[in-house]
C-alpha cells in the first residue's frame, strides 16, 4: 500500500472539519492540546491533515444514555 501523502488545511478547513472556533483552535493549540500549525509562506499557515485527523481520532465518544420512562 502507497503511503497516504499530506495535505496543508486551512483554517477554514480545520474550522469546519473539527467544529471548533478559530480562537479556541489558538487557545489549543497555545496550550499544546491541538496540533500546530506550520507556515508556508510568508502570509499563509497550516495544519497538516494527518495530523488533525489523528488528535480527532484522541477525542472521546460521547454515548448518550437514554432516561428510563417511568
Amino acid at each position: 500500500m502507497a503511503p497516504r501523502s499530506m495535505r496543508a488545511l486551512s483554517r477554514e478547513e480545520v474550522v469546519e472539519i473539527t467544529g471548533i472556533s478559530s480562537a479556541t483552535i489558538w487557545r489549543m493549540e497555545r496550550r499544546g492540546d491541538f496540533p500546530s500549525r506550520r507556515q508556508l509562506t510568508e502570509g499563509r499557515v497550516g495544519w497538516l491533515d494527518t495530523e488533525v485527523e489523528e488528535w480527532l481520532k484522541t477525542r472521546p465518544v460521547v454515548v448518550r444514555v437514554q432516561e428510563a420512562r417511568p
